[in-house]
């Protein structure tokens, strides 16, 4: 399709924060499918969007620095 532009993968669905316990405490880690592929697309070089809920709190904020820091385009991302 020539002319269009945009990212090469759109990858919609959830973004989460997984709790992972590290001795008595818990960790928060970014998770989600969604969330997880496109970060991992982004790492390897693909041009990549997420389109999925992003919540506003710290947590939400700490999901989007994680997909920002890896190349993902957070522009489709509802908040």
């Amino acid at each position: 399709m020539a002319g269009v532009t945009g990212p090469a993968l759109l990858c919609a669905g959830e973004a989460v924060i997984d709790l992972v316990p590290e001795g008595d405490l818990l960790r928060p880690v970014p998770g989600g499918a969604a969330l997880n592929t496109a970060i991992a697309a982004a790492r390897l070089g693909a041009p990549t969007a997420f389109f999925g809920a992003l919540s506003t709190d710290g947590f939400g904020m700490r999901l989007a620095r994680a997909a920002g820091q890896a190349g993902v385009d957070l522009s489709l991302a509802l908040r």
